[in-house]
């Protein structure tokens, strides 16, 4: 997986209480877990708290989707999130083409 560090994302709350809510944050560096998955802290000011432990979370910056679940209680202005999976938005936008649902532009 690549590390996001630095990268601003937007991220989305899929499930639990704060399911729906969108906000921006900045992801920090990334630590290898022994299992061989990645986890960051995410720093999200005013909304850290909104994300309660095991929601399931995407993390999207300009190169990659990432998916994940928050892990632990927030941290002050930060959460914890447990990456699961990586799509590159090059891989994504090849997929959307192959099946003609690329995102089209309104004109």
């Amino acid at each position: 997986m690549s590390e996001p560090a630095g990268s601003i994302a937007e991220i989305r709350a899929l499930t639990g209480e704060a399911e729906g809510l969108v906000v921006a944050g900045s992801i920090l560096p990334l630590a290898a877990e022994p299992r061989g998955g990645l986890r960051c802290s995410v720093r999200i000011p005013g909304s850290a708290a909104r994300f309660s432990e095991g929601t399931l979370v995407e993390l999207d910056t300009p190169e990659c989707l990432y998916l994940g679940a928050v892990r632990g209680n927030p941290a002050g202005d930060a959460i914890t999130v447990e990456v699961e999976h990586e799509l590159s938005k090059a891989m994504l936008g090849a997929v959307r083409k192959t099946w003609g649902t690329e995102e089209r532009s309104e004109d």
